[in-house]
């Protein structure tokens, strides 16, 4: 039994450890261009209304 609860807290250490990494992920490639997105329409609304 020892010897196959290594390889299975291993299994789940690197699920765990995917997880962050895609959430990670996720945040830096959705939330961050919205912040960035929104921080140039504050930035500059009247050229945007100008534009359109």
């Amino acid at each position: 039994m020892s010897s196959f609860s290594l390889p299975l807290t291993h299994l789940s250490a690197l699920i765990k450890v995917q997880e962050s990494v895609i959430f990670i992920f996720f945040y830096f490639f959705h939330v961050i261009p919205l912040l960035l997105t929104y921080k140039a329409c504050m930035l500059k609304p009247s050229q945007d209304r100008n534009e359109k």
